[in-house]
Order: structure tokens, then C-alpha cells, then sequence
């Protein structure tokens, strides 16, 4: 009898799994249906809270998420000649980061250190990280680190003060510690076992030479791949980073696309190019 009981109740536990199901189905069939394969935005049926930066050219757009479960993405102008940023997040509900309207927060930048004045220009492919400084042993505060490729710039902000962030911004070149820019389009950034150390992985510059297709044109090009280890020693202009370990890999054929990943049980770093 008491196998008999066993399996009955297994068999209504089963019998509302299904009918859960079911219900799951019809909801998907009934609200999603009528969607799927449309990719209108201006469909407000399929798309009802459409959020448009369309006031300037923007690009560049990466996101990170806080320990707080904030995410936050910061775009850059694509007009290489401007220093506008625009910050859109969400909190861990799915609320607004930046309340009442509008919903993000834009600023300029005013001053960079290293950098001449031609040098505050907008930026190009980005990577964003949340990192610490190195005698934050607790990780208690966070900053926005962001790098971007080519001649542009790299930012340390506090993104905490919603109403009046605070940041810090270098030469790219100059913060990494490279000669020329960095020209991998695609490249990594990423912490080293939460020991407030961080890994840059990327592709420079070459420089130029003769375009194998037309002997009169210059062709810029590259040759290695270099992984820069570095910590945030403090927020402000001055002592404000060390650069641990540097590695280049010469010979590499100009690529363009890097990928850089810790494997956690080997302690090894992993790299891929794309040539």
C-alpha cells in the first residue's frame, strides 16, 4: 500500500508539472507568437519601452554589472573628434540607475592627463570593467575602469555619485605603456583570481608599410600580440596605476582579434588570434 501511495502522489506531482506546462506553452504561444520574427522597433505591440539615443553618433557601448547587481553601459561618441559619454544602467529590479528623466546621464570630457588637446577625442571599440584598488583588500569600493583602442583615451570613474560622477583620464598609450595604439579591434580585460590585478590583452600597432595591392598606398599592420598586468594603486592623477608584467608575442601576422581568458584550475592564460 505505501508504494501504492508513492506513486500516486509522484503521478499528481507529475500531472501538474505537465499542466504547468502547458499553461507555460499557451502563454508563449498567445504573447510571444505574434511576435516572433519582428524586428521593428517602432512595432509597439512587440516593443513597448523603447529607450533611443539617437541625439549623437553614438558607439563603442560595453557593460558591466556592480556587486550591488547594477548594470551599467557607457557608449562613446563615434566622431573621433568629441569627448561626449553617455551612461545608461538598470538596478537588480529593473529599474532605472539613473531615476526621472532623462534616464541616463551624459558627460564631457574637460581634461586628460598626458594628453594634448587634440588628444580628447571620442573612442572606438571599448572594454569596461569594475575594478578595485590595491589595498582594497575587502573590495568594498568599486570603480568603472574603461580602455578603448587606438588613439583615445582610458577612464576611472566613480560611478557611485549618480548626480556628479567623478573620474580620472590618461592617453591611452601612455596609460598602458605602448608606443603605438592599440589596433585590435577586438581585444580582453579581465581580473586575475580577485586579486585586485588585471589583465589587458590586445594587439599594437606596427606602424605602416607598402599595401601588398598598391605599392603607392600605405597600409598600417601589426606584428605582435602583447598582454600588459597592471593595479590601481589610487584615485587621482598621480600614482594612480603600476604596470606589473608585460609580455609580447612577436611574429604574429597581422591580426587583428584577440581573445584572452584565466583558466581557473591551471592558473594558465589562454590566447586566441584571429589573423
Amino acid at each position: 500500500m505505501g508504494k501504492i501511495k508513492f506513486f500516486s502522489k509522484n503521478l499528481t506531482k507529475l500531472s501538474l508539472l505537465i499542466f504547468i506546462f502547458q499553461i507555460l506553452l499557451l502563454i508563449d504561444s498567445t504573447f510571444c507568437g505574434i511576435c516572433k520574427n519582428v524586428h521593428d522597433l517602432s512595432n509597439k505591440t512587440c516593443y513597448n519601452d523603447v529607450i533611443t539615443f539617437n541625439h549623437s553618433q553614438f558607439r563603442s557601448g560595453h557593460a558591466c554589472t556592480n556587486k550591488q547587481g547594477n548594470m551599467i553601459v557607457e557608449f562613446s561618441v563615434n566622431d573621433g573628434e568629441k569627448n561626449l559619454r553617455l551612461f545608461y544602467g538598470l538596478n537588480k529590479k529593473g529599474r532605472y540607475y539613473f531615476p526621472g528623466e532623462p534616464v541616463y546621464k551624459e558627460i564631457r570630457i574637460s581634461n586628460c592627463v598626458d594628453c594634448d588637446d587634440e588628444d580628447l577625442k571620442g573612442r572606438y571599440e571599448s572594454r569596461n570593467l569594475l575594478v578595485h584598488l590595491k589595498d582594497d583588500t575587502n573590495r568594498e569600493k568599486e570603480y568603472m575602469f574603461s580602455m578603448s583602442s587606438y588613439y583615445s583615451l582610458a577612464e576611472l570613474i566613480d560611478i557611485d555619485d549618480r548626480d556628479n560622477f567623478k573620474l580620472f583620464t590618461w592617453n591611452m598609450t601612455k596609460f598602458i605603456g605602448i608606443t603605438r595604439p592599440i589596433f585590435s579591434y577586438e581585444y580582453s580585460l579581465f581580473e586575475i583570481d580577485n586579486d585586485r590585478t588585471y589583465i589587458a590583452a590586445f594587439i599594437e600597432s606596427a606602424g605602416f608599410k607598402a599595401d601588398p595591392d598598391d605599392s603607392n598606398k600605405l597600409k598600417e599592420y601589426s606584428e605582435t600580440i602583447t598582454l600588459k598586468k597592471f593595479r590601481f594603486d589610487s584615485f587621482n592623477n598621480e600614482n594612480y596605476r603600476t604596470i606589473l608584467k608585460t609580455n609580447t608575442t612577436k611574429n604574429t601576422f597581422d591580426g587583428r582579434v584577440v581573445s584572452a581568458f584565466r583558466l581557473d584550475e591551471s592558473k594558465l592564460i589562454a590566447v586566441m588570434i584571429v589573423f
